[in-house]
């Protein structure tokens, strides 16, 4: 209890700051790893509805959809202009890389990417991930909290383990 007074500040760096920072704040905090990994991965599983919640509201809104698509269209134009072919085919939108690799991953690449502690990894991208693999919340929500305890695993047990070595040698 008399460590209670901590967990907003460790909710506010990892809203601000992400993983990569909150994880070793709360690590140099408790000193243990098996906490820290706790206490983000509970952030994590209160934070992701709110992000599911946030990708859903502006992808059904209507002036995002109508933004996206002139969008769209003026980058075609100007493209097709510049080379003169068409590149925007719709077998091209189908079998792209992105979208072939992504369902070949399916529900492991939610967990792999949500455990990413980089950029282009992290909660966002596995909501982006599920949402565009057309998962199920629960299931997208099950898959993300996983990649999150994952994740905050492994940049614990790092850290421990380079706090562990330098204390070894000096």
């Amino acid at each position: 209890m008399r460590y209670l007074w901590l967990v907003p500040s460790i909710f506010l760096t990892h809203i601000c700051l992400g993983r990569f920072f909150s994880v070793p704040y709360t690590l140099a905090l408790f000193n243990k790893w098996y906490l820290s990994v706790c206490i983000i991965s509970s952030i994590d599983m209160i934070t992701v509805p709110f992000y599911f919640r946030l990708f859903d509201s502006v992808i059904t809104s209507r002036g995002f959809v109508v933004r996206e698509r002139l969008l769209i269209r003026r980058l075609r134009r100007v493209i097709e202009k510049l080379t003169k072919k068409k590149i925007f085919r719709r077998e091209r939108k189908l079998h792209s890389r992105i979208l072939v690799r992504a369902q070949r991953w399916g529900q492991f690449g939610v967990i792999l990417v949500a455990a990413l502690p980089f950029v282009g990894g992290g909660i966002w991208s596995g909501v982006l991930l599920a949402r565009f693999l057309k998962l199920k919340i629960a299931k997208g929500h099950l898959l993300i909290w996983l990649g999150s305890i994952l994740g905050a695993s492994f940049i614990s047990l790092g850290i421990q383990g380079i706090k562990e070595l330098i204390v070894k040698f000096l």
